[in-house]
């Protein structure tokens, strides 16, 4: 059996070729189709922050920062991203439910509900729709 030369191993993967995505600059001014998604994902995150900040009640039934935070995942459900700055404004939310105290991340549902998957199936059908 022959075996593979050392140039061609060295140089195989480099003869892969997958696709890639590329993303147009994202948009942070305020404007454009995903601009109510980037703002409520920016708010939401701040109300996390404070709610955390000031200790994460137990008894988040009767806490009026929690409440806040209700209130923005109310107005997000259902808001898919349709551009890349809307893509990375649900992934930047991901990403800080994910965060533990301690600096690691972990990625489960438990810690991040639905929105990896929502960043997931947004991408899809961006992709799907020409736009990544």
């Amino acid at each position: 059996m022959a075996s593979m030369s050392r140039r061609i191993a060295l140089t195989a993967p480099a003869l892969i070729t997958l696709p890639t995505l590329t993303f147009a600059s994202p948009r942070h001014d305020g404007e454009g189709p995903d601009a109510e998604l980037i703002q409520l994902c920016a708010a939401y995150t701040k109300a996390i922050d404070k709610y955390n900040a000031d200790g994460g009640h137990l008894d988040c039934e009767v806490d009026p920062l929690w409440h806040a935070v209700e209130l923005l995942e109310a107005q997000l459900a259902g808001l898919a991203a349709t551009t890349s700055a809307g893509l990375i404004a649900k992934a930047s939310v991901a990403r800080r439910l994910a965060r533990k105290p301690d600096g690691s991340e972990n990625y489960c549902t438990s810690m991040t509900g639905d929105w990896p998957e929502q960043v997931i199936l947004d991408l899809l059908a961006m992709a799907k729709r020409g736009q990544a």
